[in-house]
């Protein structure tokens, strides 16, 4: 993150709990904010209902070092639903939802905050996974999970190529512009996408084809030849051929089967 940096380190027990250190007053340096230099602070139980942060483009990632199953996350004003803060665990809050917290048991925490723009332009979802599972990993006890296959498209890419392709069934995608999406050229386009889908992209479009051809034969009333033209191929004859290949028997047959 050298263009950006972690502008600030902050926590989610924010400015207004009593007793709260100094140091969460005021913006912190850009490091990594380990609450055991609280001085004991963190150590007390029962502290209550924190004031939220100011609302703000940014993320705070909250590492848990122990278990404080009684301590609760709350967003704009009410208590969220969420699993128990235990060792390892880990929050991603925006702070735009105005989190903060109710303390009532001591807590150990690793405290990392990132300016939206750094994680919007500089992490993607893999990026924030293995974030992540370093944090647990180091801190936590955790067994990293392997990383995703080199050269595949990452997460943000997937869901950018899969929604290039689709946007428009009735129409062949031009693999340039869904390749200049995920911004990468045609070639290594085509190839990370087979790495990530099993498929090259005209494979995994006529698949999905044939399963938007299944929602509507199942769940519309329309004719087959409008399905056909609906999901996008040349016309009904080239629908049953491909569906055939695909399922093992006709469109008709499919959805009389499951209407029967």
């Amino acid at each position: 993150m050298s263009k950006f940096g972690l502008a600030v380190v902050i926590a989610l027990v924010a400015t207004s709990a009593a007793g709260l250190p100094d140091a969460l007053a005021r913006p912190a340096p850009p490091r990594c904010f380990h609450t055991r230099d609280w001085n004991g602070w963190t150590s007390r139980a029962g502290i209550g209902l924190t004031g939220s942060l100011p609302v703000e483009p940014a993320c705070a990632l909250v590492l848990h070092l122990q278990d404080c199953v009684g301590n609760l996350l709350w967003k704009a004003g009410a208590p969220v639903v969420h699993e128990p803060f235990v060792a390892g665990s880990i929050i991603l809050a925006h702070l735009q939802d105005e989190p903060c917290l109710d303390l009532q048991d001591p807590f150990e925490n690793l405290l990392v905050h990132m300016p939206q723009i750094a994680f919007d332009e500089l992490v993607d979802d893999h990026v924030a996974f293995a974030i992540c599972a370093r944090l647990a990993s180091r801190y936590g006890g955790h067994t990293p999970l392997p990383a995703r296959r080199a050269g595949a498209l990452n997460a943000r890419q997937e869901r950018l190529a899969k929604a290039a392709l689709v946007a428009d069934l009735t129409r062949e995608p031009e693999l340039a512009s869904v390749a200049q999406v995920c911004g990468m050229p045609v070639g290594r386009f085509i190839r990370a996408f087979r790495l990530t889908t099993g498929m090259p992209p005209f494979r995994w479009l006529r698949a999905f084809r044939v399963e938007r051809a299944k929602d509507l034969l199942l769940n519309s009333p329309l004719a087959p030849a409008q399905i056909a033209y609906d999901c996008g191929f040349a016309d009904q004859s080239h629908f049953t051929r491909v569906f055939i290949a695909a399922v093992g028997v006709t469109p008709g047959a499919w959805r009389s089967a499951r209407r029967a």
